[in-house]
């Protein structure tokens, strides 16, 4: 089931079991973005981890405001180096 976790900031979490997933929508790229997941401990979502999301997304719409973000194809199977950490591995 995936359902808004922060609708004000566009978090929205998948939950499978006890697992749950924090993710947003980059709509200029089409992307589905991860931002952290965690074992479920009660039925509302932690807040810590639904802030760490919506921090995790502001950094990443930075990140990519300033142009050090690199989105690459899928077909492509190297791994891309995107500076602080960012990278895609398709290998």
């Amino acid at each position: 089931m995936l359902h808004h976790a922060n609708n004000a900031e566009g978090i929205l979490e998948f939950i499978k079991g006890d697992l749950r997933l924090f993710c947003f929508e980059d709509s200029d790229d089409r992307l589905i973005v991860l931002t952290s997941g965690t074992i479920k401990k009660r039925k509302k979502a932690d807040k810590s981890e639904v802030d760490r999301a919506v921090r995790v997304k502001r950094e990443y719409l930075a990140a990519k405001q300033q142009g050090r973000i690199k989105l690459v194809s899928l077909d492509d199977r190297k791994v891309k180096e995107i500076d602080d950490g960012w990278y895609l591995n398709r290998s």
